[in-house]
């Protein structure tokens, strides 16, 4: 159940293992009755009582567990509180009589405070939300005390539930629960946003929810809506004061449109005033007053570690999400750190929709990256011949110059952003998988695991190739097909074997699409061939397909800060006289 408290999910080795142990809670309360808080994290059946209610959208449920919070944590006695618990859930004369609310000592008072000032509309809520909270004899906000262990509130795993009748609830209870942090300081819209629950989003929002907000790596609810590929959220977002251009950790909202190709939503965000020549991180509000009220220290800086967005829709041959951005102004000469242009990508890939499109804007053909490379010099090597016809008879470019690099983000390349090949085996969409065969395949497989985990990679990886013959190649098998090439491929890895790492990890994600191990194996594979740029890349999709796991967060921020540590390095050296 998703209220539980969160377990983290263990990468060491092969499939087959279990999660590992339940985290320890220590995230810390909000209430403003510190004594409390302690015992209340400690109450353990509780707090997943509560969770689990939350999330479920059972309404009476909640109630149950609310009532147990009002006899063992509020003011009053057993029997008033059930009582009140009647009343508040009936809407019955809580909300008639407004009272002055008790003053919070906490996050949760500050983030009331200025929730106050942004949106003056639920400030006038709060003296009759306080009134319900007396019915109950529990201070407001105390529900906000009891947290999973990635700092979740009741609020959160409402928004995950999706019932409006729960989140109201919630609000009536909690009047700070829209602004609420996790450990990653995201808030109940981020969740919303994610699962494209407009209704719950605008619940949200109508009492006093930031659209704004930024979680600590700098990204907003919008992220999250593009991410998910919800339009109608993200629409909902900017009208409600979103920022089109906030720029995070995984770039700007133009560029997660740009590289997974969602028209509809880039025309979303360039009608709202979105950047297209934004890579660079030209955000005022990267960290926006709301964030310093609720403690939050945003560990982004204001540039994004990838290339421009006209870059990207380039490098995925995306003529539409081209044109777009061209007709809104994206500078069709803007560079990645080496130099290289959305013409060398067209050149590179042989689209020449895409180069007519850039030629036409007034692109560069002469521009030469760092190493020398002109678009038709790429054209020619990659033997991209249409591209390379059309450049040969532009004759010299009219500009005068040829422009060193300008933008510092790292280089792109075809196949970037986890794009995956071709796959090397076919399955029989109407084969069938006899048990038998099956189970012989799951034998080897868990021999194979026995010598992984004994360190005998060379065993591991004998055994699991015997699986992957044995295997029946058909759709019925897919999942564990994928399985075994991703279990060879973390075998590959350990022997230091990059080209057999990637080859294996490319089938698996093939295989398995919609499998974020897949794809963390495939940037795992990246990684030892020294492919920095699509290491990260391929952390990106892992993490968007898995964005709890909490190994693949820290791995990518990593691989992220010294990406941009190395591109920094590099502009160092190249200003140094010789």
């Amino acid at each position: 159940m998703v209220g539980r408290l969160k377990a983290s999910k263990g990468r060491g080795g092969p499939q087959g293992d279990g999660d590992a142990a339940c985290r320890a809670n220590n995230a810390c309360s909000e209430v403003s009755k510190q004594n409390k808080c302690g015992a209340l994290m400690e109450d353990r059946a509780l707090l997943t009582a509560l969770l689990e209610a939350a999330a479920s959208g059972n309404k009476d449920s909640l109630l149950a567990a609310i009532r147990k919070v009002a006899q063992r944590y509020g003011t009053r006695n057993v029997a008033a509180a059930e009582a009140s618990a009647t009343e508040v859930a009936e809407g019955g004369e809580a909300t008639a009589t407004p009272a002055k609310r008790p003053t919070a000592a906490s996050g949760a008072g500050r983030g009331d405070a200025a929730t106050a000032r942004i949106h003056p509309e639920a400030a006038g809520k709060a003296a009759a939300e306080g009134t319900e909270c007396e019915l109950l004899g529990m201070d407001p906000d105390l529900l906000l005390g009891f947290r999973d262990g990635e700092g979740r509130t009741i609020a959160h795993f409402a928004a995950l539930g999706g019932s409006a009748e729960v989140l109201e609830l919630v609000l009536r209870l909690c009047p700070s629960a829209p602004n609420a942090r996790d450990s990653y300081g995201k808030t109940p819209l981020f969740t919303a946003a994610s699962l494209g629950n407009t209704e719950v989003l605008q619940l949200l929002l109508h009492n006093g929810g930031d659209a704004a907000a930024r979680s600590k790596g700098g990204s907003t609810a919008v992220h999250e809506a593009i991410f998910a590929q919800k339009g109608e959220v993200v629409k909902l977002l900017l009208e409600r004061g979103a920022n089109p251009n906030a720029v995070s950790s995984m770039g700007t909202p133009l560029q997660i449109a740009a590289v997974t190709q969602q028209q509809e939503i880039l025309e979303l965000l360039l009608s709202h005033g979105a950047d297209p020549n934004n890579s660079q991180g030209s955000d005022s509000d990267s960290v926006s007053a709301v964030d310093r009220e609720h403690d939050i220290t945003a560990s982004v800086s204001c540039c994004s570690p990838f290339p421009p967005a006209l870059i990207l829709a380039a490098s995925k041959n995306d003529c539409s999400c081209l044109q777009l951005l061209l007709q809104h102004g994206a500078d069709c000469n803007a560079t990645d750190s080496e130099g290289f242009t959305a013409l060398h990508c067209a050149a590179e890939t042989n689209c020449i929709k895409c180069a007519e499109q850039l030629l036409k804007a007034g692109a560069d053909w002469e521009t030469a990256a760092a190493d020398g490379s002109t678009p038709l010099d790429l054209a020619k090597r990659h033997k991209a011949e249409a591209v390379a016809q059309l450049l040969e008879h532009l004759g010299v470019s009219p500009h005068q110059r040829r422009r060193p690099p300008q933008k510092s983000s790292p280089k792109v390349s075809p196949g970037y952003w986890g794009e995956a090949p071709s796959l090397s085996i076919t399955l029989d969409p109407s084969g069938t998988a006899p048990p038998e065969a099956l189970a012989r395949v799951e034998k080897l497989k868990e021999a194979g695991n026995a010598a992984f985990h004994g360190k005998d990679f060379a065993a591991a990886k004998e055994k699991y190739t015997l699986a992957i013959d044995e295997c029946p190649k058909v759709t019925a098998a897919r999942e564990l097909l994928g399985v075994l090439y991703s279990n060879r491929s973390f075998t590959h890895e350990q022997l230091e074997d990059a080209q057999g790492a990637l080859a294996d990890a490319q089938v698996a994600a093939q295989l398995r699409p919609e499998w974020s191990k897949a794809h963390y194996r495939l940037a795992r594979a990246r990684r030892l061939e020294g492919a920095a740029e699509e290491y990260v890349a391929n952390l990106w999709e892992a993490f968007r397909l898995d964005p709890t796991n909490t190994q693949i967060r820290e791995e990518m921020n990593a691989a992220v800060q010294a990406a941009r540590k190395a591109h920094k390095d590099r502009a160092s050296s190249a200003t140094q006289p010789a």
